[in-house]
């Protein structure tokens, strides 16, 4: 029986920064910030004691443990409980699914006589559907720049008043 020889290779991921590397980048990097500021508004809500504070942040909020879907929908009945104010929560889903598909979709390439478009899958209202990534990610921009300003507003407001 032949044996494959195993040999010791050095292998290094493509980094080249294409557009649609770039633009995934930039919709996952900016849903982690928004989880962040969840995962933060959560910690001064709860306000643990000194000593167990690791524990809520470094395991319970962990986004392992608890994703972001999760968060969010403590964060929403924190905001309904406390009567903070509200934003139209499909903002957050506009974010959690244009991430979605940014993160898992394949990108394919419409070619027509005036443009060139990437396009990648969406799932909205159950249905799916190809998008333009360059509206996709104007979608997301919108939502993101809102959500952003309205968890910065809640929790200046939750440690200025303690809730």
């Amino acid at each position: 029986m032949n044996k494959i020889k195993k040999e010791k290779t050095n292998w290094k991921p493509v980094l080249d920064p294409t557009q649609t590397k770039m633009e995934t980048a930039f919709v996952i990097g900016r849903t982690i910030a928004i989880e962040s500021l969840i995962k933060q508004i959560l910690v001064q809500y709860i306000s643990p004691q000194k000593d167990r504070l690791p524990f809520l942040k470094d395991i319970i909020l962990n986004n392992s443990m608890l994703n972001l879907g999760a968060k969010i929908k403590a964060f929403l009945f924190l905001v309904e409980t406390n009567n903070w104010k509200k934003i139209d929560e499909n903002h957050f889903h506009t974010i959690l699914r244009i991430r979605n598909s940014f993160a898992h979709s394949d990108t394919t390439i419409l070619v027509t006589l005036s443009e060139v478009s990437y396009l990648l899958d969406s799932f909205h209202s159950g249905k799916l559907k190809k998008v333009k990534r360059k509206d996709a990610l104007h979608e997301f921009t919108q939502s993101y720049v809102l959500v952003k300003k309205y968890l910065h507003g809640i929790l200046k407001s939750i440690e200025d008043t303690g809730s």
